[in-house]
Parts: structure tokens; C-alpha cells; sequence
């Protein structure tokens, strides 16, 4: 069967943008893999920015608590070498480890802010680049634009039902404060050995 003038079957698919040739790419579609090229560097670069600015700030607060801590424990030390009796040291202890404590638990509450906005971030990200993929799905020549409205409804609810698990372990996470650990005296304190 031989094709007369430009009635093929190939190149009435190709008007609809449909192209069976695997070597011959439609300028849409050259245009449409560079687009998806540099919103994937783009997107690899914005990614890099915030891993590094988020872990820069865990740094900071690292640094920060460390570093209260440190200015603590000297001024501790020299209250506890001032103090005269026993009963005033276990006050300048008591004191202190409430302090550590309060120190700690804002160190706490600062990373688990980073974390919600991380998880903020990452949830935008991917939400473009769902739509990004839904934009350039193949089907939806055919289905004039329905297909890939489907494909991010589906993955974008997908995307934020993990978000909001991501952040509902976040919000359940607890500060477990720390410190000296009193064991129970058994027995008033003897051992009995029969």
C-alpha cells in the first residue's frame, strides 16, 4: 500500500503531536526535555541551598547550646567552690540542673522548628515538581490536559499526606530531659545476705 501526498498515517499522528519514531523528536518535545533539564538543575540547586542553610542553622544551635553550657558549668563550679556547707551545694545543684535543662529543652524546640519548616520546604518542592511532571505527561494530547490534572491530584495529596505524618511525628517527638538518675534504695538501703 503506497501513501499518496502527505495523507500518512505517521504524519497525521504527528499533527496531534504523537511521534512513534524514537530517533525524531518534535521541537515540542526537544523543548519540553530541556525545560524538564533545567527545572531539574534548578531544583537540584535550590535543594542543595536549603540542605546546606538547614544544616548551617542545626550548627548554630548546636554551637549556641554547647556554648551555654559551658559558660554554665564554669560559673557552677565557681559558686560550688564558694559554698560552705553540703546543703548549699545541693541547692547550686539543683539550680544548675534546671537551668541545663531549660537550655536543652530550647536547643530542642529550636531544631524541631527547623525540622517543620524542612518539611514545609521539602512539600513545596516536591509539589512543583509533580507539576512539573504532570505538565509534561504524554497523555494528555489525547485527554486535552484531564490526565495530568488526575496525576497531580492524586500524587500532590499523596505528597501532603506524608507531610503532615512527617509533621505530626515531629509535633509528637518530646524533650526527655536529661540528668542524674536517683536509684531506689531497696531495703533501706542494706543488702540482706542470707
Amino acid at each position: 500500500l503506497k501513501q499518496k501526498g502527505n495523507f500518512s498515517l505517521k504524519n497525521m499522528l504527528a499533527t496531534f503531536g504523537l511521534n512513534f519514531n524514537k530517533n525524531e523528536k518534535s521541537p515540542e518535545e526537544q523543548a519540553a526535555e530541556r525545560m524538564a533539564q533545567i527545572y531539574e538543575s534548578a531544583k537540584r540547586t535550590i535543594v542543595d541551598f536549603y540542605n546546606t542553610l538547614i544544616q548551617n542553622r542545626q550548627a548554630a544551635i548546636d554551637k549556641e547550646k554547647e556554648q551555654r553550657l559551658t559558660f554554665m558549668e564554669s560559673e557552677k563550679a565557681r559558686r560550688l567552690e564558694g559554698a560552705k556547707s553540703q546543703a548549699e551545694k545541693d541547692t547550686i545543684e539543683r539550680k544548675y540542673q534546671k537551668e541545663r535543662e531549660k537550655i536543652e529543652r530550647e536547643a530542642f524546640e529550636k531544631r524541631k522548628k527547623l525540622q517543620r519548616a524542612q518539611v514545609k520546604i521539602q512539600l513545596a518542592l516536591e509539589l512543583a515538581s509533580i507539576a512539573a511532571q504532570a505538565a509534561a505527561n504524554p497523555t494528555n494530547a489525547l485527554t486535552f490536559g484531564a490526565s495530568g490534572i488526575a496525576q497531580y491530584a492524586i500524587l500532590s495529596a499523596m505528597a501532603i499526606g506524608r507531610s503532615i505524618f512527617q509533621l505530626s511525628q515531629i509535633n509528637a517527638q518530646q524533650f526527655a530531659g536529661g540528668g542524674k538518675v536517683q536509684p531506689v534504695k531497696l531495703g533501706a538501703g542494706r543488702i540482706r545476705v542470707p
